[in-house]
């Protein structure tokens, strides 16, 4: 078969599959030197999965499969696994984890004796040019000589929607490992992506490698899978072998390995021992008689115990440096047990613990150490969920148990992007007594959370005082109460609600309107969901807004889809009830100054309920002072989400300006260019999203002519940005209005992938890079001109989509005129956050005011009748002469406030808007 390995040393290897006798036939790679592909049948479960997870051996070479000859990777019906496109202008194989395939895969074979500093490059090609827009994972793996695999690189979406032109370059050296191996072996896994997969193109695979110098580097345990067992091990099989595995083959060197549990079970084995047998890079010990049971051991050996073929001698192994614990009951305390770290160091043990229980679920107990019986350390948590599988019966909240169980970790949903949570199973309970806690207390008085930073060490490093992540599960499944907290999010539809202590107090970008704002590197840690559980409390049914401030809420800690979060177990009543008003804006057009807003208005079409209609209407006379121009970002085609149809907007718009006029506002122009196909810029299937201006024809004049696109692949499959020129006071100002790629997918701030990925980013960066040329171009022509961008970037001020613009210091983000705090047109697990934005020349930022203006994002879904987004408002203070500024419709403070349930908007002959 093809899996015969490739001698790196008689040169580089090359495969671009422009050889169309290659593959000719299904699951056929005869002809194909040193590749094959495999289809990764049932290797994964669920969609979606990190292919860096899928490392385990019985993962390799899961049904070898090819689907040779065919045309086009767009096709809707294209089978899964490993496909061979031989009709492209660039033929290529690709990989597509649809159907049965869960994790397809090919896999290049090597011998690389005798060289090192082994190079993989390869070009990872988006072959589908459809409207899909599946995030489709990659992962670059490598081992030696069979067994786990390790992951060498990773690319989070490597397709973009509508196009098929993004190629994704690779260029790895292989870990140290691999150099003068024998057996190497380079895998390129993807996995079945949610949603409809693309398919993508490995091609362009270069292997490269130096002559192996002269070797001077001692052999060093392995850097995956050292050892057998492993470092902090537990319930290991006392009759089993010590298994040590190097970097590259050894030879008895001199000394001996000792293996000690501290105390009267010590053992010496020198390195001539019959009991030490060495094989390639791997020795083994096998001890004549078992070890003790329940038994800690350390295995400690002097530097030139084994060495390499050069002479070159490994350094020994120190105290410490190889742990384990054997199987038999151990007597731990639950801080012992949950340990120093998101996972327990004594999964798989069998241990006897004691505590109180806190609270009793449908499914199980938590457990904490009684008062005066933890184990001191603040840094671990006290607390644990016991699993019972059903409701635990004869035992009741005080008690004192002994529990003796085995130690997990649960991953609810079998969620890779979760993180894992500790627990007791199989328990047996011994009843003891009652007993008490110390109480835990969030807020005033008590422990306070980071404010800042979530996690910025990728998991290497475990700081409850500076990381969130970490101060949290210093606190799992223990016993909690959160000091008076303030709502910072609206409940949502499962009845979970963002909180802070003590009404915010140390918190940081609390707004004036009660919530917490996202800036850049604070994600705001102390924020902490309050959730129900009604096996575990039925009294507790929240229904509370943003800024409602609470008494004290008592449960226990827990963690669910990305998030940690208090289990209520007492009744919490609202201290104060806050409603918020709808914003107003408190800048205003004048005869010298030009207004601007940007407003997305969340798939709207004339199809539309006409409270909608009505709100958006009322939103842009009464509250944002009627603006001479409105960038519209989800105008839809006039049938909204039906089939079939003009593609048009101009109708939906209409009966936005219809309405408008009904109120006594301005006769508004629209203008936009509509799609040319259905369902080719992204949002809700047959919506046909699309930027478009509204703008008042008496105070501004649309420039002939100036009406464009922005034409660039990067927007292929979403929304082109739109331009226009208008003229004011006799100067011109151009606009830019945008709609980015959407954040779907992106990865939860207290995931299990850190950082968290943000899905999209790669290409808003992108997009904003084709309106920065398009602007140099502008600029280039006329130094002087003004221009803003505007719109939904979807992104934040410090990401890519926005320092795209404002890098190079020609353009500035209008946020910088406003209080940090107040920098929000959304709202998204509890942060408050600035997706759309506007940013402008500096001859405009310099005369500009700025308001976001809070209308929709902080209110309940049931009261966003407009949008789920705040507009952006900016007025600019132009020329010279006087154009005379719109006089609104009488206006009432208190009507513009109020939140929208109180302005129903009735129909009765006519639409009327009433406070």
């Amino acid at each position: 078969m093809t899996s015969a390995r490739y001698r790196l040393s008689d040169g580089t290897f090359r495969q671009d599959w422009s050889n169309a006798n290659l593959i000719t036939a299904n699951n056929d790679w005869s002809q194909v030197a040193s590749i094959m592909g495999y289809r990764g049948d049932d290797v994964v479960t669920s969609t979606g999965v990190d292919p860096r997870t899928i490392i385990g051996a019985n993962t390799s070479e899961v049904v070898l499969n090819v689907v040779a000859n065919q045309t086009n990777p767009s096709a809707s019906n294209l089978s899964g696994g490993v496909i061979e496109f031989d009709t492209l202008a660039d033929r290529t194989i690709g990989l597509n984890g649809s159907g049965t395939a869960d994790a397809p895969s090919i896999v290049a074979y090597f011998d690389a004796t005798g060289v090192e500093n082994i190079r993989f490059q390869c070009n990872i090609r988006d072959l589908d040019s459809s409207a899909d827009n599946a995030v489709q994972q990659v992962a670059i793996q490598c081992r030696v000589g069979g067994g786990a695999w390790t992951n060498i690189g990773y690319f989070g979406d490597v397709t973009t929607a509508g196009s098929a032109t993004q190629v994704t370059a690779v260029d790895l050296i292989l870990p140290a490992l691999a150099n003068n191996a024998s057996d190497v072996q380079v895998r390129v896994i993807t996995t079945n992506a949610a949603g409809n997969d693309e398919t993508i193109g490995i091609d362009d695979i270069v292997v490269s490698s130096q002559t192996l110098a002269a070797d001077t580097t001692a052999p060093t345990l392995a850097a995956f899978n050292p050892s057998d067992p492993d470092d902090n091990a537990v319930a290991v099989d006392p009759a089993g072998n010590i298994v040590l595995r190097f970097s590259e083959a050894v030879q008895a060197g001199s000394g001996s390995f000792t293996l000690s549990n501290g105390g009267s079970d010590i053992r010496v084995f020198d390195i001539t021992n019959p009991q030490v047998t060495i094989s390639g890079n791997t020795v083994t010990i096998d001890p004549a008689t078992n070890l003790l049971a329940a038994t800690k051991y350390t295995l400690t050996a002097p530097a030139g115990i084994v060495k390499d073929a050069a002479g070159n001698s490994f350094a020994g192994l120190p105290e410490g440096a190889l742990d384990f614990t054997t199987e038999g009951l151990l007597t731990l305390k639950i801080g012992d047990i949950q340990g120093l770290g998101h996972t327990s160091t004594y999964v798989g043990a069998h241990v006897l613990t004691r505590g109180v229980v806190t609270a009793i679920d449908s499914n199980g107990f938590y457990l904490q150490s009684a008062a005066g019986q933890t184990d001191g350390d603040a840094r671990t948590s006290d607390g644990i969920l016991v699993f019972t599988g059903a409701a635990p019966s004869g035992i009741a909240v005080g008690d004192l148990l002994e529990v003796d169980a085995r130690v997990t970790e649960f991953l609810a949903g079998n969620d890779n992007r979760n993180l894992t949570i500790t627990e007791l199973t199989s328990p047996v309970i011994a009843k003891l007594g009652q007993g008490t806690i110390e109480a835990t207390v969030i807020g005033e008085g008590g422990i306070h959370p980071p404010t800042s930073v979530i996690e910025n060490d990728g998991f290497t490093s475990y700081d409850p005082a500076t990381d969130g992540i970490d101060f949290y599960e210093s606190l799992e499944g223990m016993f909690v109460t959160i000091d008076a907290p303030i709502a910072i999010s609206n409940t949502n539809e499962f009845g979970e609600t963002y909180v802070v202590a003590s009404g915010g107090v140390g918190s940081t970008g609390q707004s004036a309107r009660g919530g917490l704002t996202l800036s850049a590197g604070d994600y705001n840690p102390e924020r902490l969901q309050i959730d129900d559980d009604t096996g575990l409390f039925t009294g507790f049914q929240a229904n509370y807004t943003i800024g409602d401030r609470l008494s004290d809420v008592s449960g226990v800690m827990s963690y669910a889809f990305q998030s940690y979060e208090l289990l209520v177990t007492a009744p919490v009543s609202v201290t104060e009830d806050v409603t918020l008003w709808r914003d107003y804006a408190s800048i205003y057009e004048a005869d010298d100054k030009l207004s601007v807003a940007t407003y997305n208005m969340e798939n709207f079409s004339a199809s539309d309920d006409p409270a909608k209609i009505y709100s958006l209407a009322s939103d842009i006379l009464f509250n944002l002072n009627a603006p001479d121009i409105i960038a519209a970002q989800e105008i839809q085609d006039a049938n909204g989400a039906e089939a079939g149809g003009s593609l048009s907007g101009v109708a939906t718009a209409q009966s936005l300006i219809d309405a408008m006029m009904e109120f006594g506002g301005p006769q508004y122009a629209y203008v936009e260019i509509a799609p040319t196909a259905n369902n080719s810029t992204g949002g809700e299937p047959n919506g046909n999203i699309r930027n478009g201006y509204f703008y008042d024809p008496s105070r501004v004049s649309l420039v002939d002519g100036s009406l464009q696109l922005i034409n660039d692949p990067i927007f292929n499959g979403t929304r082109k940005p739109l331009a226009a020129t208008f003229s004011f006071n006799g100067e011109e100002v151009t606009l830019v209005n945008v709609h980015s790629t959407s954040r779907l997918g992106s990865d939860g701030l207290c995931g299990a992938t850190q950082p968290p990925s943000d899905a999209g980013d790669a290409a808003r960066t992108a997009q904003s890079q084709a309106v920065k040329i398009w602007i140099n171009g502008e600029l280039a022509a006329d130094p002087s001109a003004k221009i803003a961008v505007l719109g939904d970037f979807n992104g934040f001020s410090w990401e890519g989509g926005v320092t795209a613009l404002t890098a190079s210091g020609q353009l500035k983000d209008l946020n910088n005129l406003i209080a940090p705090e107040e920098r929000y047109s959304y709202i998204f697990d509890g942060n408050l956050q600035q997706i759309d934005h506007i940013v402008a020349t500096n001859n405009l930022y310099q005369v500009a005011e700025f308001q976001p203006v809070h209308l929709n994002a902080e209110q309940t879904p049931d009261l966003q009748l407009s949008t789920d987004h705040d507009p952006l408002l900016a007025v600019f203070q132009l020329g010279g002469s006087a154009v005379p500024a719109f006089q609104t419709v009488a206006f009432d403070a208190a009507y513009a406030e109020a939140p929208i349930m109180a302005r129903q908007f009735i129909y009765s002959d006519q639409w009327f808007a009433i406070a």
